[in-house]
């Protein structure tokens, strides 16, 4: 089953962008925004991140 949410680690190993890579696009509306539930998690919900990473191949 696919899971609802990635974590940072997660993002990292799908997209192949570094950490500050995955900010940068971020701060510039150019990926998916964050969640943050607590102080010390993360996350970003599946679904846009996967849609984000197929619009980005579908663009080559």
């Amino acid at each position: 089953m696919k899971p609802h949410f990635y974590t940072r680690k997660d993002v990292l190993a799908i997209t192949r962008y570094s950490r500050s890579t995955i900010d940068r696009l971020e701060a510039k509306g150019q990926f998916p925004k964050r969640l943050s539930p607590s102080v010390n998690r993360i996350f970003w919900i599946a679904s846009e991140v996967d849609k984000w990473c197929e619009e980005l191949s579908n663009a080559y």
